[in-house]
């Protein structure tokens, strides 16, 4: 094996994690995800990969009956979420390095991305810090937009859930004076729905930020998720 396949089978492993970070996965759209990235994977080699990270306690497999047949899907641990955070930490320094980065110090909760606009973004330890906080009229809104699915897979305890299609028709049921905080699974930040989500709510006049790397980044931190649909 060469140093450069040790190294893609590390990154699948991280990819992994963060797919289960999102909800429950299955390995054989993992597979179909990895293959369409470029990595030369097959069944022989995912499914190792899966059972060692299971075998780690970094996932935990929960079997379910589809189609008269049953399927393996994994989720993410709490200790695998801490993995995956020190993962990120580490990937994030690495590039910056490798790329000759310098990036700057981030001392407030709004960082700002690329573009002429950019958006406005609230990191996971503030946005937590905020909600843990003894509640007042300050305390933020939280709107999961994305689909039904998506949402009773795992989302942010208290969420509100209002997909971004229909976010439009539908804000005036958010209170109007307090700080709103959208998310998704953020895969691309300039064009994700929850900074799209964010900018509608911004034009409405409302005070909205999209959280920075959305639900995934929230998992992976090791902060609470709720599953379902609220009772």
């Amino acid at each position: 094996m060469t140093v450069v396949g040790d190294v893609l089978r590390g990154f699948a492993r991280i990819y992994v994690l963060r797919r289960a970070a999102e909800g429950p996965v299955y390995g054989l759209v993992l597979l179909e995800e990895l293959q369409r990235r470029g990595y030369a994977l097959g069944p022989g080699t995912l499914y190792p990969l899966l059972h060692g990270l299971e075998d780690q306690g970094l996932l935990a497999r929960e079997n379910r009956i589809v189609g008269g047949r049953v399927r393996k899907y994994y989720v993410l641990t709490p200790a695998g979420a801490r993995t995956l955070a020190d993962a990120r930490s580490k990937i994030q320094g690495l590039v910056g390095d490798m790329l000759e980065i310098r990036r700057p110090a981030r001392r407030g909760p709004v960082i700002h991305g690329a573009g002429e606009r950019p958006p406005a973004l609230i990191r996971p330890d503030i946005l937590r810090a905020r909600l843990t906080a003894r509640a007042t009229r300050r305390t933020p809104v939280v709107i999961d937009v994305r689909d039904d699915e998506e949402y009773v897979a795992g989302h942010l305890p208290g969420a509100r859930h209002i997909p971004a299609d229909e976010l439009a028709a539908r804000y005036r049921e958010l209170p109007g004076r307090r700080l709103h905080v959208t998310y998704c699974n953020m895969r691309h930040r300039d064009t994700a729905r929850s900074v799209r989500a964010a900018a509608l709510l911004r034009e409405q006049g409302r005070e909205a930020h999209a959280l920075d790397g959305g639900f995934p980044a929230w998992a992976a931190a090791g902060y609470p998720v709720e599953r379902g649909r609220p009772a």
